[in-house]
């Protein structure tokens, strides 16, 4: 395994799979039978990575102040800003997300999240969920839950 990639090589990384992916609909009848599944699993591959990369770029964000330093009223209105595709919905979970993975009592979920193996979606009801147990526990069962 070669050198972490630099922050510039992984953005050019994404500008170029944008590109690319862009107008596959178009391309599909070339593809076989037999690859269309497999192809679909790399597409969905793909976008695991990129919604952890979502997370991690709105919590770098928050940590650093540049939300709140925007003429943004919400965190969830600095993503629909920058992130257009949230104008329909999952902004708010995004954010929901993003800062219970900078919180110290989720170190498990912030690495699921992260390491993309957990979805914004999954993360969102799953902190909803514990919030509705958290009055029925005790606080040393927190953690355990």
């Amino acid at each position: 395994m070669g050198p972490t990639p630099t922050i510039d090589a992984r953005r050019a990384a994404v500008d170029a799979a944008s590109l690319l992916l862009s107008g596959l609909g178009q391309a599909l009848v070339s593809v076989g039978n037999d690859d269309l599944g497999p192809f679909l699993r790399e597409v969905d591959d793909l976008s695991r990575q990129m919604e952890a990369a979502r997370v991690a770029l709105l919590g770098e964000a928050l940590s650093r102040g540049v939300v709140a330093g925007s003429d943004a009223a919400t965190a969830a209105a600095w993503v629909i800003a920058w992130a257009p595709t949230f104008r329909s919905g999952g902004a708010a979970a995004l954010v929901t997300v993003a800062h219970a993975t900078r919180a110290a009592r989720n170190p498990a979920l912030a690495a699921a999240v992260l390491g993309a193996r957990v979805g914004v979606r999954n993360a969102a009801v799953a902190l909803a969920e514990m919030d509705k147990l958290r009055p029925r526990l005790r606080d040393e069962a927190v953690a355990a839950v």
